[in-house]
């Protein structure tokens, strides 16, 4: 699996909506945004949903518990600091599970949208591949872990994605950001369906 070329041009979506625990809610990227600020969080909605989906692809039914625990770690917060978040938590979280293994091409990385500047939707998108890999790691995917050959590459592509913001070289930014995102989108489902096993669809969190 390559990245897409230059001369590739896909539509990057207005905005990136997730669906919230509570039907006929939905939460944004400003709305995840705004929760942890107001949590007085200073973390990435982009990386803790990265995250999310990291541990949804490694195969990883989470517990509310469990899902507490992992994001405080990502964090590097205490546990009453993140307590207020805990329903964006596990609304971002279901609306994921849901939208990896719908079968269809429905997944959308949590990202901000295009009124925002290009260097910060940059250094997002290598946010979001951070915690996505973060999320892998914490499913259990190690060096050692036997992937094939397509998996592997796509690994060490996400890698590099995650180093995208600290490049501003490029001369087309809007044009590699938005092939970047479209890699994102295919590259995140074909690593949930070789290394998640399991042949029924994640149960969701109450």
């Amino acid at each position: 699996m390559q990245p897409p070329g230059n001369d590739v041009r896909m539509p990057f979506p207005q905005s990136c909506t997730l669906q919230n625990h509570c039907p006929g809610q939905f939460m944004k990227f400003d709305d995840v945004r705004d929760a942890l600020y107001a949590a007085e969080l200073a973390a990435s909605p982009a990386e803790l949903h990265g995250m999310l989906c990291g541990c949804i692809c490694g195969g990883q039914q989470l517990q509310p518990d469990h899902l507490h625990q992992l994001v405080c770690q990502l964090l590097d917060a205490e546990s009453a600091e993140v307590a207020p978040i805990d329903q964006t938590l596990l609304g971002l979280y279901n609306h994921s599970v849901g939208q990896i293994h719908s079968g269809g091409f429905e997944f959308q990385p949590l990202l901000a949208d295009d009124e925002t500047a290009i260097e910060q939707r940059l250094v997002l998108l290598g946010e979001w591949c951070q915690g996505y890999l973060f999320g892998l790691g914490q499913s259990g995917l190690t060096d050692q872990t036997p992937l094939t050959a397509d998996i592997a590459d796509v690994l060490h592509d996400l890698a590099a994605i995650s180093q995208v913001g600290l490049d501003d070289g490029s001369d087309d930014q809007e044009a590699s950001y938005t092939e970047l995102v479209e890699y994102l989108r295919v590259a995140v489902l074909l690593v949930a369906a070789e290394l998640d096993n399991s042949d029924q669809q994640q149960p969701t969190l109450h």
